[in-house]
């Protein structure tokens, strides 16, 4: 069985121009987009579902080279009036590659193959005015094995799964798929909840597993890293864990791990208290000390040049995206560029953020390690603090509260760590502030504008006060 995922609608009424690309123009409404779905999408299997909305859920952008869309049809059968929800997306480019993947895809008989009878629609499209490649979920040139694991017939992932229901043999009796999170070409997660039966004594079991899959053979030294980090909880019971990994499917590029347990720290500071928001914070501070001052062994570095690279990436597209702010902008990349240092490098998370930890007990789990390496460690907190601040613009959260959240988290880390690390944080927090200035303008949330313009602020304030 195969859960439907819910639509998260985006905002691009302000999406700026590209003149190279300026096909985006057309990608970027949702209204035009349906009428080209409608025309374009070959029906399959009876053709009996109709397109009746296109909602644009996400976009990549990368200016004058290449725009990738993603977008939730909802479709209707023509004769019961059924529903269900179509992930669609499609990549553009300003030269032929886009008909180029197509016409391989198509002599290679893919366009016409269909993963699942369910399917209403053929795989793969092009649309000749738009220069764009449309494909359908769960199907995706670049992550050959989702279809398989999206419909839930995998020996292999059957395998692992059985495995950790414990001795004796058990056999599935039903598996939901989920699918939780999906980058198109580049990763997808996705929920597995089975229920078991051991055919001995008839007892049952429910459990919770997610499988991630990779573009690349990434996953392979991802899986190694939670490894290190499941096993070291276990023996040593640090402060934070992870989900059980349980194995890496080399031919699939795929991690299969068994749920983790806890709360949300967003979830947590968006409906609880303010003292559960600050006892959380506190307890995911102490986590992150923790993972800072461990060793796990790695060899993926992400050095000063590297962060360097990031922020210059990430201010190239926000002066792209906010012409007016392009000034204030290139100041603070170049007083970044002038005043951050090599430091000695610690295992650093690179992708901390609210929904990235769940609080259980007096511990908490980390999720996702793709980002994982040896880095300053000082980047998870400059980014978990603007994660935080950026809460207001998402959420009915207080100011106020938010602000005594981050006072807690601070307080706390510091006190478990080496003084001097203190010092670089209002610069890193400064970076970190830019970061999260470009999620807002890529998820195109409304007024994404003024989110920015205030992020940049608060980035120039906390520089300003690093040199008062």
């Amino acid at each position: 069985m195969v859960v439907r995922p819910t639509i998260r609608e985006i905002h691009p009424e302000a999406f700026p121009s590209d003149a190279i690309l300026p096909q985006v123009e057309i990608a970027t409404d949702a209204g035009q987009m349906l009428g080209i779905f409608r025309k374009y999408l070959r029906r399959c299997n009876g053709g009996e579902y109709d397109i009746r909305e296109c909602v644009l859920t996400r976009i990549r952008h990368r200016p004058s080279a290449r725009c990738i869309l993603q977008y939730s049809l909802l479709l209707q059968h023509s004769k019961t009036g059924n529903e269900r929800i179509q992930w669609a997306s499609g990549v553009t480019y300003p030269s032929g590659r886009a008909e180029h993947i197509w016409k391989k895809l198509r002599a290679a008989g893919v366009t016409q193959q269909v993963s699942d009878s369910s399917q209403p629609f053929e795989p793969v499209s092009f649309v000749p005015e738009l220069k764009m490649l449309v494909q359908l979920f769960p199907y995706d040139h670049r992550l050959p094995a989702l279809a398989q694991l999206m419909n839930g017939n995998s020996q292999e992932v059957e395998s692992g799964l059985l495995a950790e229901f414990g001795p004796g043999n058990w056999q599935i009796n039903k598996c939901t798929v989920e699918p939780i999170r999906y980058r198109t070409g580049l990763a997808a997660v996705l929920r597995y909840t089975v229920q078991a039966r051991q055919r001995m004594t008839g007892e049952k079991q429910y459990k919770r597993f997610y499988a991630k899959v990779y573009r690349n053979e990434d996953g392979e030294e991802i899986f190694g890293i939670l490894k290190a980090v499941w096993d070291k909880s276990e023996a040593v019971g640090e402060h934070f864990t992870v989900g059980k990994p349980i194995v890496y499917l080399k031919n699939a590029r795929v991690i299969l791990q068994a749920e983790a347990v806890g709360a949300s720290f967003q979830d947590i500071l968006v409906n609880e208290t303010d003292e559960q928001g600050i006892s959380a914070a506190r307890k995911i501070a102490r986590a992150l000390a923790a993972l800072h001052l461990d060793d796990i062994p790695t060899s993926r570095r992400h050095t000063l040049q590297d962060e360097l690279g990031v922020l210059e990436s990430r201010a190239r597209t926000l002066q792209w995206a906010c012409p007016e702010l392009s000034n204030s902008i290139e100041s603070l990349l170049r007083e970044l560029f002038a005043t951050l240092k090599v430091v000695r490098p610690k295992p650093t998370h690179l992708d901390f953020k609210t929904d990235h930890v769940l609080v259980h007990g007096d511990g908490c789990a980390l999720l996702d390690f793709d980002s994982f390496a040896l880095a300053d460690p000082v980047l998870d907190v400059a980014h978990a603090l603007a994660q935080i601040i950026g809460l207001r613009f998402r959420f009915p959260v207080p100011h106020e509260r938010l602000f005594r959240v981050v006072e807690a988290f601070k307080e706390e880390y510091f006190a478990h760590v080496p003084g001097e690390w203190r010092n670089r944080l209002p610069r890193l927090y400064a970076g970190a502030l830019l970061k999260v200035a470009v999620g807002f303008f890529r998820r195109q949330e409304r007024d994404w504008p003024v989110k920015v313009s205030t992020l940049m602020a608060e980035a120039r304030a906390s520089l300003d006060r690093r040199s008062e």
